[in-house]
């Protein structure tokens, strides 16, 4: 396969993994809002930390990704920008995870 090939299996995959990430997570918050039971456990606050979390991760820090992985051409503390709201927004997610 040619280099191009590859770059737009990758990117297409990445993309598709994002936008199931965030409607994955969109379903978990509306769940959790359309459900006045659900709303009132404790329980439920970890998980729509988590869900918001991993939505921000799908939304925002997998494209940056993608972006920083040489599609598009920056200087290097704009790298270094992107690159750090990707580790923090990944972070959080994980963080978020340990909370429950």
């Amino acid at each position: 396969m040619g280099n191009h090939t590859t770059e737009a299996i990758y990117t297409f995959l990445e993309l598709l993994i994002a936008v199931a990430c965030c409607l994955g997570n969109l379903l978990v918050i509306w769940a959790v809002w359309a459900c006045g039971a659900m709303r009132r456990q404790p329980t439920f606050c970890f998980i729509i930390s988590l869900a918001v979390a991993d939505f921000l991760v799908g939304a925002v820090a997998v494209p940056l990704a993608v972006l920083v992985d040489g599609r598009v051409r920056t200087s290097f503390y704009g790298c270094l920008f992107l690159s750090c709201v990707v580790i923090v927004l990944t972070q959080a997610s994980v963080h978020s995870q340990s909370l429950g």
